[in-house]
């Protein structure tokens, strides 16, 4: 870690200069990796941290796979969500989990129902379905809200792409909404025999799914 990137790492803990050592700090790209990454040993409070982290998000290099993993299970929840974007990004093999503790953690200011990981667990498609499931029961209207959301937007990609026709076309749409009748018309708020029953439904269809394939 030579002087520069010593004094910039140290106006990330600076407001006002944070902006142009993120800056500065991302237009080294790669080379400044491995600052980043030693910075994360020291004792840094939560907002330069957090900046790190993004930098790293942003630089997308695997050498930060460790730092994100790491990130997961730190007490700040904006740290957790980035680790777990983090991982998703790097194709980590334990990014399908780290998704899913984090799906409560940040959710966007303007749609509480959509967190980082929402986005992250919906890009993953079918395969994050399975381990999704339990969610849309768990304890927390949230947290089974945001399930919902991911199951909406990946039964929603599949069907579209069943249908060959463009995203949002009103066939890939009735076709979803056939399914998500037949499948139990599940919503988060409903009873809880009503919500089991529908994640009854949707495991079968998942399992026809996989003998499909």
């Amino acid at each position: 870690m030579n002087y520069d990137e010593v004094t910039l790492i140290h106006e990330l803990t600076d407001p006002l200069r944070r902006p142009a050592a993120e800056q500065a700090l991302r237009a080294r790209g790669a080379a400044a990796v491995p600052a980043l990454l030693a910075a994360l040993e020291e004792d840094l409070g939560p907002e330069a941290r957090r900046s790190i982290l993004r930098l790293l998000l942003q630089l997308g290099n695997g050498r930060a796979e460790d730092a994100f993993r790491q990130a997961v299970y730190s007490a700040d929840e904006e740290s957790r969500a980035i680790g777990a974007r983090g991982l998703f990004q790097l194709n980590a093999p334990d990014s399908l989990q780290a998704n899913l503790s984090a799906i409560d953690d940040a959710p966007d200011p303007l749609h509480n129902d959509i967190t980082p990981a929402v986005t992250a667990l919906s890009k993953m498609g079918m395969a994050a379905l399975p381990d999704l499931l339990p969610l849309l029961d768990a304890p927390h209207a949230r947290t089974r809200q945001r399930a919902q959301r991911v199951l909406e937007r990946v039964t929603l990609d599949e069907m579209t792409r069943r249908s060959g026709q463009p995203p949002d076309s009103e066939r890939a749409r009735r076709e979803w909404r056939e399914l998500w009748e037949h499948n139990g018309f599940y919503r988060f708020d409903a009873s809880q025999e009503d919500r089991q029953h529908a994640i009854h439904l949707w495991k079968i269809w998942l399992d026809a799914q996989i003998l499909i394939q």
